[in-house]
C-alpha cells in the first residue's frame, strides 16, 4: 500500500494547553510511522529543541510558519528577506514598537530582556539587533498591545509580505515573513523531498497560520474550532484525545 504524508502543526495541534505531547497521540505516531507513512511537523516556532524531536519519529520538520525546512539536520529549505524590504518595514514601525527578528540559527530582539523571549535565551540564540542587519532573516515578529492596529496598514504599504495574526485569539501578536514562504510551501518541499504527492497528504492545523497548507492537503483535518475562513475534510475536537483517535481509526481502515 502506499505511504502517506501526515503533516502536523503543533501548538494547539499536536500540543495541547498541557504544552506536551500526550502519550496516546505519542502512541498514534509511532504506529503510523511504523507502517511506513512519513511523518513531518510545521510549526510557527523559531525552533525546535532536541530534548522535543528526540521522543518523535520524524522525517522532517519546518519552522518559522514554514519558512525553513529541515530534514534530520540537512536544511532543505529556506526563504529569506531581502535586506531592503526588511529595511522598509522597519522604518515603518513607530518607533516605540518592539520587534525581533529570527534567522535558522539566531534571534534578534530591540528588547533582548522581554519574557516572551525566554526560550531564545535558554537557548544561547538570543542578541540584541546589530546596526547592520544580519542577512538571512527569515521573519520580524511584534508583540504589542498595537499589533491589530499595525496590521492593515502594513498589508496595505507592503503587498510583498505575508502577515499573519494581528486578529483573535492573537490580536496583540504580528508575525511577518516576505510573500510565498508560508506552511503550504513547507508542505510542497516535504512532499518532493519524501517523494509522496500532495493528493497522499493528510494535515492537521488549528488556526489562520495553517490555512495554506490546508489548502493544498489531499485530506484537511482541523483541530479545534478557531475561526480559519476554510471546510476542511475533517475536524477533531482537541490534541490530547480527538487527535489519537482519528489517528488510530484511520490506521485501522488504511490497513484493511
Amino acid at each position: 500500500m502506499n505511504p502517506h504524508l501526515f503533516a502536523f502543526d503543533l501548538d494547539g495541534t499536536l500540543i495541547g494547553s498541557s504544552g506536551t505531547l500526550s502519550p496516546a497521540t505519542q502512541s498514534a505516531l509511532h504506529r503510523i510511522y511504523n507502517q511506513g507513512h512519513k511523518i513531518v511537523i510545521i510549526t510557527g516556532r523559531s525552533s525546535l529543541e532536541p530534548t522535543f524531536l528526540e521522543p518523535l519519529s520524524l522525517d522532517g520538520y519546518a519552522v518559522l510558519n514554514g519558512v525553513v525546512c529541515f530534514a534530520g539536520d540537512q536544511l532543505i529549505y529556506q526563504h529569506v528577506f531581502e535586506t531592503f524590504l526588511l529595511e522598509r518595514i522597519i522604518a515603518a514601525l513607530p518607533s516605540h514598537i518592539p520587534y525581533t527578528l529570527s534567522s535558522s540559527s539566531q534571534t534578534y530582539a530591540t528588547h533582548p530582556n522581554h519574557p516572551n523571549l525566554e526560550w531564545a535565551r535558554q537557548a544561547g540564540r538570543l542578541h540584541p539587533i546589530p546596526a547592520v542587519l544580519p542577512p538571512n532573516i527569515l521573519s520580524l515578529e511584534v508583540h504589542h498591545l498595537e499589533a491589530a492596529q499595525l496590521r492593515p496598514r502594513l498589508i496595505t504599504n507592503f503587498p510583498e509580505l505575508k502577515v499573519y495574526f494581528g486578529l483573535p485569539p492573537y490580536p496583540d501578536h504580528l508575525y511577518l515573513m516576505p510573500a510565498g514562504g508560508h506552511k503550504g510551501t513547507a508542505l510542497s518541499v516535504f512532499s518532493q523531498h519524501l517523494e509522496i504527492p500532495l493528493e497522499r497528504s493528510i494535515v492537521f492545523g488549528d488556526a489562520s497560520n495553517d490555512l495554506e497548507m490546508l489548502e493544498r492537503a489531499g485530506t484537511s483535518i482541523q483541530v479545534g474550532n478557531l475561526p480559519i475562513n476554510f471546510a476542511p475534510h475533517h475536524r477533531v475536537s482537541n490534541p490530547e484525545i480527538g487527535l489519537a483517535n482519528w489517528l488510530n481509526t484511520w490506521l485501522e481502515g488504511w490497513r484493511k
